[in-house]
């Protein structure tokens, strides 16, 4: 297994918090009481659900490849335009649209998808859709390899998708603009809405913000986190 460690926090970014679930708080999970409820410890009570018997261990949820999942519900409002989407993930295999994130998929057609995130052996790509249903843009980290820790994080504000590797390593796609398209779907972490396509990996935190942060900011709340895996 992954070695996590103590929790640090809570010295990361809060303003505009809406969803922040940490496997290495105790207020977030309690390991000895278990259960299925991942605590948003943000103060806003959107929690996410263990699902298909995620397990936990070390600090982190770990995800089998087959069918854990973990669902944060339908939190994203409606015409939600500025955003931002941060995730401690360690992958251990790479196969290829393997869903990390999702709110819809991309198979929803004229509906388009919120936004998703998929795996590749030596890849990590965000998509996101904008309300022109049919247009959408991505952001790629390559030279990703597997059994390693990685922070992604993506801000939206409205013009600029921009995705940050480990606090850094910005790519940028400015190619949709305006609200991201909404599908009343759920946040999923590890699958989308039709099932399927779970890759194998665990799960250390994932945070969900209203806002685009800084580059600043993004890199502190990388900065505040990556003793504890290892960086």
């Amino acid at each position: 297994m992954s070695t996590v460690g103590s929790y640090r926090g809570p010295n990361i970014v809060t303003r505009g918090l809406v969803l922040h679930l940490d496997a290495a708080s105790p207020n977030s999970y309690y390991s000895p009481n278990g259960g299925t409820v991942w605590k948003d410890v943000s103060g806003n009570g959107n929690n996410g659900t263990l699902v298909n018997g995620t397990t936990f261990a070390d600090d982190t949820f770990l995800l089998d490849g087959t069918d854990n999942y973990v669902n944060c519900d339908d939190i994203l409002p409606s015409g939600s335009q500025n955003i931002t989407l941060s995730i401690w993930i360690y992958r251990r295999d790479g196969v290829v649209n393997d869903y990390i994130l999702s709110k819809g998929t991309a198979s929803d057609g004229t509906a388009g998808s919120t936004f998703y995130m998929s795996n590749g052996l030596t890849y990590v790509r965000f998509v996101a859709t904008d309300t022109t249903p049919t247009r959408s843009t991505n952001v790629e980290h390559g030279g990703i390899v597997l059994n390693q820790w990685y922070n992604f994080t993506y801000t939206y504000d409205g013009t600029t998708i921009i995705g940050y590797r480990d606090g850094e390593n910005p790519r940028t796609n400015t190619s949709i603009a305006g609200p991201l398209q909404y599908v009343n779907q759920p946040i999923l972490i590890g699958s989308h809405k039709y099932g399927g396509r779970h890759p194998q990996a665990d799960i250390g935190s994932f945070s969900l913000y209203n806002r685009a942060l800084t580059a600043q900011e993004v890199l502190q709340n990388f900065n505040a986190t990556k003793d504890r895996f290892g960086l």
